[in-house]
This record gives C-alpha cells, structure tokens and sequence, in this order.
C-alpha cells in the first residue's frame, strides 16, 4: 500500500507535498492509497475535504473519495469513478474512519487507535486518518514505533478501542 497526500497549487501548475491540516485555507490534500492483491490492483483517493461539524473533542470531516481497480496484468483506468462520501473525525478521544454500510442503511465507523493497536480490518483507515487529520502520509510509518512516538506527542492515550461499530447517521460518533 502507498499513500501520498499532496497540494494542489493553482497558481503555480504544480503539486507538492503538504504537512498541514486540511482546514487551513487553501490547503485540499489528496490522500492516495494504492496496492495489488491476488490479481487485482485499486487506488483510492480523498478528492475532497469538507469541515462537516467542530466539537470541543474534534473535528468531523466529510470526504469525496474516488477509487479505481484494474486487473494486475493491466493499465489503471484513467479516472477514478467509483466515488462515495466518507467521513473522518479527527479527535483524540474518538478517533475514527466512517463510511457507508454496504449491507443496508447507516454506516460503520472504524474506530482507530493512534499510535496503539490496529486489526486487518481497519488497517487501511489509518493512513486516510493521518493523511487527513495531520498530513502524515508515509505509508512506511503509519504502523512503526516513530508513529507511536508521534502519536503520543499529538494527545493520543495509545489505549483507544480499535474496533468497528455501526451509526445510524456519520454525525452520531459526536454523541459517544
């Protein structure tokens, strides 16, 4: 898996690597996550970044995510057309990854512990996670003892639930 998260600069026609947070004025990262697995390759971008609710405990963000997937053997398709509507919350008390439940109405949350333990399941949240809500995006150190280090320097306890849960609504992980 590799992720980037890079800026978009109008102005000048170019693209660069960024090291702030989304809600900085003009600052619209673009988390790339991509891998192959079992003959099959996918990317996943964040396209979007919208503020979606502040709280004294976080912020919610609302992400436009566009994937592709191309047989292994093959050439990436040229646009990412598969697009949904994510959502991250950047706390450091609740930290979590949200999307839609594909079995049936309401949504799972992957709530993620910084720093701290990770499972199979929720392991591609992380690097959306810290691409979004710190412009970290090495996927070489999203799990390495560097992270765990800056983890504790940004507030995370280290002893967070890492586990998935199911919301009625994405803005039900504020009422937790």
């Amino acid at each position: 898996m590799n992720v980037v998260v890079l800026v978009p600069l109008v102005a000048a026609g170019m693209v660069v690597p960024v090291a702030a947070q989304p809600q900085v004025k003009g600052v619209k990262p673009l988390v790339v996550q991509s891998g192959c697995r079992q003959g099959e390759c996918w990317q996943m971008q964040v396209l979007g970044i919208r503020l979606a609710r502040k709280t004294a405990r976080g912020q919610l963000y609302q992400i436009t995510v566009g994937r592709r997937s191309w047989p292994m053997a093959g050439q990436p398709p040229r646009q990412f057309t598969e697009r949904s509507q994510d959502y991250v919350y950047c706390s450091r008390t609740r930290p979590a990854y949200i999307f839609r439940d594909p079995a049936g109405p309401g949504y799972i949350a992957h709530l993620l512990n910084p720093g701290g333990d990770y499972f199979g399941y929720n392991q591609n949240s992380y690097p959306v996670y810290w691409g979004v809500c710190h412009g970290i995006a090495n996927p070489d150190v999203v799990f390495s003892p560097a992270m765990t280090q800056k983890a504790k320097q940004l507030g995370y306890p280290l002893n967070l639930p890492s586990q998935q849960i199911t919301l009625r609504r994405a803005t039900d992980i504020l009422k937790r």
